[in-house]
């Protein structure tokens, strides 16, 4: 069975992404920092679904996160889906300094990190 694994699966994109490919019969992997919403999408989709809370700023819990979704596949993981983002509205200036660096560390850096944690298994898919 394929599988793709969704970073900002709990709302927006991510989670039309999951509903997309669970329905087309794939077995989806659920990340997100909001594990309440992860609850609900995991009960909505039911079989075929698998779910954990992720924080895409740390490395560790990316390496991890992709490890455990690809031993419930089987081993499998053919698509990484990098959803996960954050945006912070209004006049460049009026952000502070961590608010840009937060951004950045999601938006970039969480991207970058997924794709170096879930590399060595999509070769081996």
């Amino acid at each position: 069975m394929d599988s793709i694994l969704i970073t900002g699966a709990a709302s927006g994109i991510g989670l039309a992404t999951a509903r997309r490919f669970h329905t087309n019969g794939w077995r989806v992997g659920l990340l997100d920092v909001n594990e309440g919403a992860l609850q609900a999408v995991h009960a909505e989709l039911g079989e075929r679904c698998w779910y954990q809370r992720l924080d895409v700023t740390d490395m560790s819990q990316c390496e991890a996160a992709v490890a455990a979704f690809a031993e419930s596949a089987g081993g499998r993981l053919d698509v990484l889906f990098n959803s996960a983002g954050v945006l912070r509205m209004g006049h460049f200036e009026d952000l502070s300094a961590e608010q840009h660096r937060f951004t950045l560390d999601v938006n970039v850096a969480g991207t970058l990190q997924m794709c170096l944690a879930a590399l060595p298994y999509l070769k081996q898919s």
